[in-house]
């Protein structure tokens, strides 16, 4: 799935709307994201600028009968991770008040269709979303660590509008009430 959401990225960034994947773009005018649409909700997607040229996507998931949940996948070419579940991941936003420390997470080496990319897979439940979307949203900008060590730095630009963009797209794929945040 983490791979298919990735590329799905990819590709829906290129294409319109449309289509009967179970991946379609819902908004590609914010620029350096994009928005896409799945049947159990909605990811933004950004490459982030940064210099070690990680990506993030920002997954909503909101399955009907279970409570939504975010998923947050940092993902880099150059990682080599061994596939476990460790403590230790930290999310610091610059521009905003908002430091996660001491996150539990998956790592994994993705091979899907022979390309070999490093992810972190961050889960949030319920009550965190409107906390971390809101983090997001007045951030510039966030380093990601592993315990002590620096991953990497992404750059956040326009990311309030690209969090909209992605609360309004969950608004179409479920009838569940959804997190509100703040703007910048």
């Amino acid at each position: 799935m983490i791979f298919d959401m990735i590329a799905a990225a990819a590709l829906a960034s290129t294409q319109g709307s449309g289509g009967e994947t179970p991946f379609t773009s819902f908004d590609n005018s914010i620029p350096g994201w994009s928005v896409v649409r799945r049947p159990d909700g909605c990811f933004s997607y950004t490459t982030g600028g940064g210099p070690a040229d990680t990506s993030l996507n920002i997954f909503y998931k909101v399955d009907e009968g279970a409570a939504p949940s975010l998923i947050l996948l940092f993902s880099n070419e150059s990682w080599r991770l061994p596939e476990e579940s460790v403590r230790g991941f930290r999310i610091q936003f610059v521009g905003s008040d908002g430091d996660w420390t001491n996150l539990s997470g998956d790592s994994l080496q993705d091979m899907g269709d022979g390309d070999n990319i490093g992810i972190v897979s961050l889960d949030f439940d319920e009550t965190a979303i409107p906390l971390m979307l809101t983090d997001v949203v007045r951030g510039t900008g966030l380093n990601f660590y592993r315990d002590t060590g620096l991953l990497d730095r992404l750059l956040l630009p326009n990311s309030p509008a690209a969090v909209g963009r992605l609360l309004d797209c969950v608004r179409t794929v479920t009838t569940q009430p959804i997190a509100t945040v703040p703007t910048r």
